[in-house]
């Protein structure tokens, strides 16, 4: 089914859009930490 498969794909590509604006806010939170 093409649909899902894209649409899996879509998901993917948000969470790891989430994961580096995460990441980027920690790095902003806790710079010492790095």
């Amino acid at each position: 089914y093409a649909g899902w498969r894209i649409l899996r794909s879509m998901i993917d590509a948000r969470q790891r859009e989430c994961e580096q604006a995460a990441k980027a806010l920690l790095e902003e939170l806790f710079p010492a930490s790095l």
